[in-house]
């Protein structure tokens, strides 16, 4: 493993936590009872991965516009042990912490369910 992975899970483990928020967004069923609000942390998208190209193909982002999205996310959310979901006002990126993009979706693709969620963070 690299050291910019091991700085990563270092500052991971460091980040502020919203327990309030999380528990706010999972009682009004905008967060899944596994997802923890917390404080981004810039995570470096090294490899788009097979899934993560795919969705950035079908829903004509870039990887830098997938990296735009972590860089300027307002939240973040801990999906699983490694894997963070990173909101902005643009769209959002889901990330492993090795750099792994998992997942992505612009704004155009926020539903009113991920639109609402927005709205309580805010």
């Amino acid at each position: 493993m690299n050291s910019s992975v091991e700085d990563v899970k270092i500052k991971l483990a460091k980040a502020k936590k919203y327990p309030e928020l999380t528990r706010q967004l999972q009682s009004l069923g905008l967060a899944s009872p596994r997802d923890e609000a917390m404080e981004p942390v810039r995570i470096q998208i090294v490899d788009p991965g097979i899934h993560g190209t795919e969705q950035l193909k079908s829903r004509g982002v870039t990887l830098d516009e997938a990296q735009s999205f972590v860089d300027n996310a307002f939240i973040m959310f801990k999906q699983s042990s490694d894997k963070y979901l990173f909101i902005s006002d643009d769209g959002s990126s889901v990330v492993i912490e090795n750099g792994r993009l998992s997942t992505v979706y612009p704004r155009w693709k926020y539903d009113p369910r991920q639109l609402k969620k927005i709205e309580v963070i805010k």
